[in-house]
């Protein structure tokens, strides 16, 4: 039988283990969570709108390729669907919907990329995943950027 000092102490350190690790990821959490408070007032390009407006079109009943027009493959249009049934769900608007949705996927690909940096030192993992939550919010912007800059040019 155990004897109840060293429960605690094995509860005390199991605690500060807890605490040692949720506090990297937290601070990048918080960072993540003022990026997407900052952007889900904004718009989306043009391109973006169209996409979302497609995937509306789809849960209306709408057949891509038949009923609308597109020349792009179907998975962004599959993709956009649960953002707009989402969307409308909540009643809230898609592009702000779609920036939460974004937020909440980058949330969970740091939280992975905690587990997997347990190895690190407090310090390292909040500098690493801070970096990744900047860069993983930030590249879906620029990705979006880019596509219309290309698709732009061909015209």
């Amino acid at each position: 039988m155990l004897a109840p000092a060293s429960i605690t102490a094995d509860d005390r350190a199991r605690t500060s283990a807890l605490r040692f690790a949720i506090r990297p990821l937290s601070i990048a959490l918080a960072l993540l969570a003022l990026l997407a408070i900052v952007r889900v007032g904004g718009t989306v390009d043009s391109d973006v709108a169209w996409q979302l407006w497609i995937a509306q079109r789809m849960q209306a009943g709408a057949d891509l390729y038949r009923d609308i027009i597109e020349t792009n493959p179907p998975l962004w249009f599959w993709m956009a669907r649960p953002v707009e049934r989402l969307s409308s769900l909540v009643h809230l608007r898609i592009e702000s919907t779609l920036v939460v949705a974004v937020a909440a996927s980058v949330a969970l690909s740091l939280s992975a990329t905690n587990k997997l940096l347990g190895h690190l030192g407090e310090r390292q993992r909040t500098l690493l995943l801070c970096y990744a939550a900047l860069t993983l919010f930030a590249s879906v912007a620029l990705l979006f950027w880019y596509i219309l800059r290309i698709f732009s040019a061909r015209r």
